[in-house]
């Protein structure tokens, strides 16, 4: 017997005979790809954890940091980040960089 559908548990997400949402497969769009992009590149700079704040500043004035921390909540639940404390910003992956290159 087939497995029935199911919608993913975040809005958006497709429905698939397995229940996964498809959006996780590949990018959701442009603006997860510019913030990743920004992450690695301040991560490198700096070597410490990026928050939502200094990326509003640095590289999305037009964003406001809690859209910023959308997208590098849904990156983080794609396995393209990782936060090392609660109260820190997030570091890219192995996953992340083998995208960056």
């Amino acid at each position: 017997m087939a497995p029935t559908p199911q919608r993913s548990g975040r809005p958006g997400g497709a429905v698939t005979a397995l229940g996964l949402a498809t959006r996780y497969n590949g990018w959701v769009d442009a603006r997860h790809r510019d913030v990743l992009v920004a992450i690695i590149r301040e991560y490198i700079d700096s070597a410490e954890p990026v928050g939502s704040r200094a990326l509003c500043k640095r590289h999305f004035p037009h964003l406001s940091p809690a859209t910023i921390r959308n997208a590098m909540a849904d990156l983080e639940d794609m396995g393209y980040l990782a936060q090392p404390h609660t109260s820190a910003g997030r570091v890219p992956t192995d996953k992340a960089y083998r995208f960056y290159v």
